[in-house]
């Protein structure tokens, strides 16, 4: 089976990597290891380019986000995302037992009217954006001055960044500036450590400890520590890896195109599709073909997409086989 539906890396991660978890097998003993946590945040802080007070390892950035729930519900503020969005969200919120409001991307670009947004929050809100977006696949903002003009009218601005080694594109430097400002991001993709599920919140240090207070001590274990370790002393694997990926979604947009389908600009690992018929019948056939891919009933302006992750050569070369049969049954492509 082809797993192009959970934006994995196809690559394992650095060798360092795999040298490091056995050499943390034998402090497994212990709950904790204060030098290699202090090693992490070190090292994340020279990555960021922030002082150390800045950062705060999370055990994904699915917990970071679940902790911002938490805080939103603690502090009595709205919560708003962006739709379509992150669709993990509705599960994280309803976790939380938080109301998640939505803000409707503009159609059919899906881009952010930031005017019209500025309309919709107020200096109760917590907003959450993607940057870039998830599933939609496109940069939202680029400019730190409309970072800067939305944080002025929201109590609290969070920015996940989980593809910014692919975008390029980060507004990390802002948290010295902007205090309520926080930035969400994840070892998962370019890091090749899904399976270790680290991430990390970038914030002022008043936001940190307001975020920490919600969680458990010695919650990443020490594994997880050590292999966000050894990925970060190694970051040239890790643009090896984007390259490649980027190089691999260009000739697979390419090839989609040509099969007269809509394919959105991608700065992420993965691309979004407009196949002209539901994507879920496409999704739900492609896996009887031994390839997985999503799709989304919510809301009905994606309801036509499918989202695709790139994969290894030649799972990408079977998906493209097995959409083109699909397409053709379902009468959406000429034989």
């Amino acid at each position: 089976m082809a797993r192009l539906y959970l934006n994995e890396s196809p690559f394992p991660p650095s060798p360092r990597v795999v040298e490091e978890l056995a050499r943390s097998g034998y402090v497994l003993n212990r709950y904790y290891d204060r030098e290699l946590w202090n090693k992490l945040i070190k090292l994340l802080s020279h990555y960021a380019k922030l002082p150390r007070e800045y950062v705060s390892p999370y055990p994904s950035s699915s917990e970071a986000l679940c902790k911002l729930l938490r805080l939103a519900r603690r502090e009595r503020l709205r919560a708003v995302s962006l739709r379509p969005g992150f669709h993990a969200m509705k599960d994280f919120a309803r976790v939380e037992d938080v109301e998640l409001e939505y803000f409707d991307l503009e159609l059919p670009s899906f881009e952010l009217d930031v005017d019209k947004l500025l309309k919709t929050v107020d200096e109760n809100t917590m907003l959450f954006i993607f940057n870039p977006n998830n599933p939609t696949s496109n940069v939202l903002i680029r400019d730190p001055s409309i970072v800067r003009e939305i944080a002025s009218r929201v109590r609290i601005l969070v920015i996940d960044e989980a593809y910014y080694e692919f975008s390029g594109i980060t507004f990390a430097p802002l948290v010295k500036e902007l205090g309520n400002l926080v930035i969400v991001r994840t070892m998962s993709k370019a890091f090749c450590l899904a399976g270790a599920r680290v991430g990390y919140v970038l914030a002022s240090p008043e936001m940190i400890k307001r975020l920490d207070s919600l969680r458990i001590k010695f919650d990443i274990p020490i594994p997880s520590i050590a292999a966000a370790v050894a990925a970060l002393q190694d970051l040239d694997h890790v643009k090896k890896v984007v390259e490649a990926i980027k190089v691999m979604r260009s000739r697979m947009a390419r090839e989609l195109e040509a099969m007269g389908l809509r394919v959105l600009p991608s700065a992420t690992n993965f691309l979004f599709v407009e196949v002209g018929v539901r994507g879920t019948e496409v999704a739900a056939k492609l896996r009887e073909k031994g390839i997985m891919v999503t799709a989304f009933d919510d809301p009905p302006s994606i309801q036509n997409f499918i989202r695709v992750s790139i994969g290894k050569e030649d799972e990408n070369a079977r998906f493209l086989r097995a959409l083109r049969e699909v397409l053709k049954e379902m009468g959406r492509l000429a034989n």
